[in-house]
């Protein structure tokens, strides 16, 4: 089983779609899985990298077929990250993810994404 990631996705504009990632565990016995994750260069940019592809008709012609099997109708869109490296686009939103992360190991980044400092949920957990 193959599993393609957001950015595949992002690239292709949805021809190839990234499904939603879950785990189920067995509820008896053992599971067992490999994971390999691959990611793009991380100075590509994915607004670039989208306009790069032209695809045949037919193929565009089953991509919409699929939308609508699957009620599909919104645009897709490329948003302000997709013009930032690919490298730089993660490390941001993983910073707004985790404000603890960016205020003890990326103290000159942390204005940029808190510039009213932390939120107040955790400005008790720093010391």
């Amino acid at each position: 089983m193959v599993f393609v990631g957001e950015v595949l996705e992002k690239i292709t504009r949805r021809l190839v779609k990234a499904p939603l990632h879950r785990v189920v565990s067995p509820t008896k016995g053992t599971r067992y899985s490999v994971g390999y994750f691959q990611g793009v260069s991380m100075d590509t940019r994915v607004a670039e990298a989208s306009a790069m592809y032209k695809y045949p008709q037919e193929v565009l012609d089953m991509q919409r077929a699929r939308e609508g099997r699957e009620g599909d109708t919104t645009e897709f869109r490329l948003v302000e990250s997709d013009n930032l490296p690919a490298g730089e686009a993660v490390l941001n939103f993983k910073l707004k993810a985790h404000p603890l992360v960016a205020y003890r190991f990326y103290p000159a980044l942390f204005p940029k994404f808190f510039p009213d400092g932390l939120p107040a949920k955790y400005a008790s957990m720093v010391h």
